[in-house]
């Protein structure tokens, strides 16, 4: 039986959901479930056409045209070094020179990505419902406590006691005073009144986007106002930019998608620049805190979409066979419909999407409020126990004059 050929595709990096890291050891078939998009279909390809695959990197990027020499993954196209690419890359006058192209598959739409702005008219609530209760339950045992320690001679009694000073239903000659129920409510006032304070000055620093073109974005970065995040250091972070000198002193943070989820959440300035699509690794990612991506848009700094497609080396001897049953089995609408939700599902989508709603500030976020209400309950423990030890002591002047 004749070996099956076998067809190299070049890659530059791992990206998910386009290629897996688990796709690149040696017994993948049987131990990766989630190769990548791109891997299963070449894995339709392979079984299909008969042939098997073996991955190369290519360590100098996509390519670029120098001394009228492609290098990268461009170049290894052009020498044969490679016969196809594993994933997507994008269509350019240039490149069809000395590669050929697949059908479109996808799109990547380059952009930015922002921890997700509060909208103005977003209402939020200060005060978390459970501790609100346990405050309140506390509230009123010590209450009980000093009708029970003070005055009452039963448990039952005290909480009888209690809801009739709550209710403001003991008799005017009653020796129970009850400015320490007016004193809870007045920091219950206060401690509304901060929060809301606190809510309303987070809602305001959060509802604009920190730029709204490019023209913007490029002097914020230049000047180091704002911080670049990349994935990777072949996405071309140069147009984000006024000058090359710009770049270098404030060059771009290249993390993992992964890192760059958490650090979004941690600080303001920095700003994510990669894929946001809908195969967009930054979505696959889970993150504490809810991402959006900012809508700038503008062709002359090359912002927006571009189609992408599986390279093939001129005169790749299975190029039509494999264009056939990709434009069969894996048009754009498959691949962004089916092959995008089948990953998706593994991690929480952070997208385009509108069931999500900003979680509301509790108490737990306002410490000086907590500290404010621990005062106010010593407060006036202070004010009722003080009260107490003055009312016995006028009771017993009155019983000495006697």
């Amino acid at each position: 039986m004749a070996a099956r050929p076998v067809v190299r595709l070049g890659y530059v990096r791992t990206t998910y959901p386009v290629l897996n890291q688990c796709a690149l050891k040696t017994n993948w078939t049987n131990i990766c479930k989630l190769p990548g998009i791109a891997v299963e279909m070449w894995l339709v390809l392979s079984e299909q056409l008969n042939f098997d695959v073996e991955f190369v990197q290519v360590p100098e990027g996509y390519g670029t045209f120098v001394d009228g020499v492609w290098t990268g993954m461009i170049g290894a196209l052009a020498n044969g070094s490679i016969d196809a690419t594993v994933g997507f890359i994008s269509f350019s006058s240039e490149r069809y020179d000395v590669i050929q192209y697949s059908v479109p598959l996808t799109q990547w739409d380059n952009g930015f990505v922002i921890q997700r702005s509060i909208e103005p008219e977003l209402q939020l609530q200060p005060h978390g419902y459970n501790r609100s209760i346990l405050l309140l339950i506390a509230a009123f045992l010590a209450v009980v406590s000093l009708f029970e320690w003070h005055r009452l001679s039963t448990v039952s009694d005290a909480v009888w006691s209690a809801l009739s000073a709550l209710c403001f239903q003991l008799p005017s000659n009653s020796c129970v005073l009850r400015n320490p129920l007016m004193i809870l409510g007045w920091l219950g006032v206060v401690v509304g009144y901060f929060a809301g304070f606190r809510s309303q000055a987070i809602t305001s620093g959060f509802v604009s986007a920190p730029f709204q073109t490019m023209s913007e974005a490029q002097r914020k970065f230049g000047s180091g106002t704002l911080t670049l995040l990349i994935s990777h250091i072949s996405i071309n972070a140069d147009l984000v930019y006024p000058t090359p000198k710009s770049a270098q002193l404030h060059p771009p943070l290249v993390v993992s998608d992964e890192l760059a989820t958490q650090l979004l959440c941690t600080r303001r300035n920095l700003i994510y620049f990669g894929d946001t699509g809908v195969l967009g690794s930054i979505w696959q990612e889970p993150s504490p805190c809810h991402i959006q991506r900012i809508p700038v848009s503008d062709r002359a700094f090359g912002m927006g979409s571009l189609y992408l497609a599986i390279g093939f080396r001129k005169k790749f001897p299975l190029y039509q066979a494999a264009n056939d049953i990709l434009m069969r089995i894996f048009p754009i609408d498959q691949i962004e419909g089916y092959w995008a939700n089948k990953y998706n599902r593994q991690f929480p989508l952070h997208g385009f999407t509108n069931d999500r709603c900003f979680l509301p500030i509790s108490l737990s976020a306002l410490m000086h409020a907590y500290y404010l209400l621990l005062a106010g309950f010593c407060l006036a423990s202070l004010v009722s126990y003080c009260e107490r030890q003055l009312y016995i002591f006028q009771m017993n002047r009155r019983l000495s004059r006697c």
